[in-house]
């Protein structure tokens, strides 16, 4: 047994070392927990180019094909490595898609069914990207990136410009110059300010206009420009302002349009006006003093994004979808194509082959996930939407809903095709702080601090047993055992009590000191008897009980508060940011007196669940990801067989790769790369060999299923392609 341990001696030095270690290392732990796909999350922006065009939906962009008789059809899929994109900008075959706090990918298009990333400019938070002449402009906030994409795999910086408090990023771009909304310090005044860009290394002021003189007025929502006019909405009115001359901005005109801007395009004569929870409308501007209503295309949802062709528009609708509408006919537009799995994810819970989200829009979401990379959706509840915690008992569950009365529904899901409300748990006291579920009882934790105990003979109508009051923040019950996470704030510490259970009483059995309540107070408890595992504000502490006391094991702490803990027959698996990099450790607890960290997943949730050999990871406006170890697919793969053995080096690799396999009777043997969603990448003969070297720097970054087969025997080899 160890000494007793002094908090503040160790605090920080684990998670250090932790750390240190993951900086160097993170890339190779990574190889053990394997990205397998990402589903849902929100369509935030959309990019079209000739006949394909380019959707998100969270972190995989979709790729959809025109037909010859004018439909559109899904022919590729593919995962950008990040949470989510903001921008889809297309220009002669390159694709630069802004990644939510990644940065701008850029990939070529010369396949536009399978794009390659080619390089990333990886220094910002990037919002939307314009591009002209091969000068690429990066947006972000306030400040404008010019680089010179001459070479899209060589990007680089030739100058920038910088557009005070422009936190909307209204900005516009013709073939002279670029116009930014700007306002000059805290109060004001407003501005519109050009640049000359005929020099973009040298982009110089050339004119500008003062549109409100402090900062009351209200601040646009959308810009956009033809080389004449310069458009510009503000809530319900359209500003039309003269930049015919480079040097000067002159009000023209203004209309309305029925409800709030949101998004402006233009194309030809066309102005696409889409306005929130209505629609886009159509204005024929070439005579701005009377614009004319030329179509009206119903939408009761947020334009996140819009391009158009001339025969369709693509509209990212966020949590409501992605949608094309046929605009031939500009009287009658219509939809005729609707993708509709892009919705946001907060919460998760998977039972064998079942799982259930919590979603931002859709509610309660039953999803059949026998196929990992094929999930099907089977039945939903609607009306109940942001469950941030889910708990079952027999064929029910007990979900959580966020908002100012928290309550706990139960929903039916003895039909997962048809999942029912059946009834709902108020607190006796006030909303509710935690909750579990063990055998046929049901603790929840209050706001007031009460700890009631229910009974779930009748699992639609819990009856209250008893209740405990106490100054705690969390809880965890298992058997005749009950922890609580107790503030002691007198001493400024963290504390967790032991008690022993009943109907009858609750007896506290013992009490430990975890340490300064500032990085030692628990928010979450898991039980795996005898160990008690403690989330706290800065990590992970272990306990063990042992004759009615609580001994300390091991902790892993650092400076940052963690999100989320849960475990498995392996693992603990924390989520917890590092120095603004957010991060999940699966933490080997066979020894719980010495704790290791074994994987390093660079993604982080607020909710985990582990299933298998496989990690669920719900990430809000990202949707869910699979993570995994010995991933196999359900694709359509033949099966594996053992009598062909396979050595391949490096792995990871960069450039090549070799494979070294039997071939007793120095047979031919076919090799056939495919990607994790089943397509075949390439197929080689390998005449009477037993090696073989394979250039990947034509691949993507991923991870790909390596058949090799000589006719009677074959087996797969996953290869694992790195940047």
């Amino acid at each position: 047994m160890k000494s007793p341990f002094n908090p503040q001696a160790v605090l920080f030095q684990k998670f250090a070392l932790v750390f240190i270690l993951s900086l160097t290392t993170a890339h190779a732990f990574s190889q053990d927990f394997e990205f397998i796909a990402q589903h849902e999350g929100p369509s935030y922006a959309v990019g079209h180019d000739s006949s394909f065009v380019y959707f998100c939906n969270g972190g995989t962009i979709n790729i959809l094909e025109k037909t010859a008789n004018n439909e559109y059809n899904l022919v590729n899929r593919f995962y950008t490595g990040f949470n989510s994109a903001s921008d889809i900008n297309i220009d002669s075959e390159t694709m630069y898609i802004s990644a939510f706090s990644d940065g701008l990918l850029i990939y070529d298009l010369s396949d536009p069914v399978n794009p390659e990333l080619i390089s990333q400019i990886n220094d910002y938070w990037p919002g939307r990207s314009l591009v002209q002449h091969s000068v690429l402009y990066v947006l972000m906030n306030q400040n404008i990136f010019l680089y010179d994409v001459s070479n899209p795999a060589q990007p680089n910086l030739i100058s920038n410009l910088f557009f005070s408090f422009n936190s909307n990023e209204l900005y516009t771009l013709n073939q002279k110059a670029l116009y930014g909304y700007e306002q000059q310090g805290y109060s004001g005044p407003q501005h519109i300010t050009a640049y000359d860009i005929n020099d973009p290394e040298n982009p110089s002021w050339c004119a500008s206009l003062q549109t409100c003189p402090n900062w009351e007025c209200s601040w646009p929502d959308a810009m956009e420009s033809d080389e004449s006019e310069l458009f510009m909405a503000v809530n319900d009115t359209i500003k039309i302002f003269d930049i015919s001359d480079t040097d000067s901005i002159n009000f023209k005109t203004q209309f309305t349009v029925p409800g709030n801007i949101c998004y402006l395009l233009f194309e030809d004569t066309l102005l696409h006006v889409a306005v929130q929870n209505s629609g886009i409308y159509l204005y024929d501007v070439s005579d701005s003093f009377q614009p004319e209503l030329k179509g009206f295309y119903e939408q009761a949802a947020y334009f996140e994004d819009i391009d158009v062709s001339s025969d369709h528009i693509f509209s990212s609708l966020g949590k409501d979808g992605f949608k094309i509408a046929d605009k031939t006919d500009l009287q009658n537009i219509v939809d005729v194509y609707e993708f509709n799995q892009t919705d946001a994810v907060y919460s998760s819970l998977i039972d064998s082959s079942l799982a259930y989200f919590g979603m931002w829009a859709s509610g309660l979401q039953i999803v059949d996930i026998t196929d990992l990379l094929n999930p099907i959706r089977l039945g939903n509840i609607s009306n109940l939407p942001y469950i941030r915690r889910i708990e079952s008992f027999s064929n029910f569950l007990y979900c959580e809903q966020y908002n100012h009365d928290t309550v706990i529904h139960i929903i039916d899901i003895s039909d997962p095709g048809n999942p029912s409300k059946a009834g709902v748990l108020s607190s006796e006291h006030s909303g509710i702080y935690d909750y579990c579920i063990d055998g046929e009882k049901l603790y929840v934790l209050d706001s007031f601090h009460y700890v009631q105990t229910y009974d779930l003979s009748i699992p639609t109508s819990p009856v209250l047993l008893s209740e405990y009051k106490e100054w705690v923040t969390c809880l965890a019950v298992r058997d005749t055992i009950m922890v609580l996470g107790k503030n002691d704030t007198h001493a400024w510490e963290g504390k967790i009590n032991l008690f022993s259970i009943s109907i009858d009483s609750t007896v506290l059995l013992d009490s430990i000191t975890l340490g300064d309540y500032h990085t030692h107070r628990a928010f979450q408890l898991e039980i795996n008897f005898p160990f008690v595992y403690v989330r706290v504000n800065a990590g992970l502490i272990v306990l063990k009980i042992e004759n009615n006391k609580l001994e300390f094991c091991d902790e892993i702490i650092g400076g940052n508060i963690s999100n989320y803990m849960t475990y498995d027959d392996e693992y603990i698996y924390m989520s917890t940011p590092y120095e603004g990099e957010y991060q999940i450790l699966a933490i080997d607890y066979t020894d719980p007196y010495n704790l290791t960290v074994e994987h390093i997943i660079d993604k982080s949730s607020h909710y985990l669940e582990p299933f298998g050999k496989n990690l669920c990871i719900p990430i809000g406006n990202a949707g869910y990801y699979f993570y995994g170890r010995d991933f196999v697919g359900t694709d359509p793969l033949p099966a594996v067989k053992k009598e062909i053995e396979i050595l391949c080096y490096p792995n990871p690799c960069k450039q090549q790769t070799t494979f070294e396999f039997s071939n007793p009777e120095n047979k031919d043997v076919k090799l056939t790369v495919y990607n994790l969603s089943g397509k075949k990448i390439r197929e080689i003969n390998i005449a009477h060999s037993k090696q073989f070297t394979l250039d990947t720097r034509a691949f993507s970054e991923g991870v790909y299923l390596c058949k090799f087969s000589d006719g009677n025997f074959s087996v797969t080899h996953k290869l694992v392609v790195s940047r």
